[in-house]
């Protein structure tokens, strides 16, 4: 019985993590797609305040963006 919670807790959670990875795709598309309309915008933030972007309908709040980029930003100056 123990090992049956377990694994439907590892199964929360996975569905959890890929609706959370999914809002960071949506968002980043979105910002992609009006970037070309906001070349004086210096980051993410930025366009996703001036094209109004809901985070809250893609799951996600500015703290956990603002994380996320840290980590994506950090990592892509490693492999460069």
């Amino acid at each position: 019985m123990r090992k049956v919670k377990e694994c439907d807790d590892t199964i929360k959670s996975l569905n959890r993590q890929s609706k959370q990875i999914r809002g960071y795709y949506d968002v980043l598309e979105l910002v992609a797609t009006a970037h070309p309309r906001y070349p004086e915008a210096a980051t993410v933030e930025d366009i996703i305040q001036a094209e109004a972007i809901d985070l809250r309908a893609h799951g996600l709040s500015r703290r956990k963006l603002r994380e996320f980029l840290a980590v994506f930003s950090s990592t892509t100056q490693v492999a460069a």
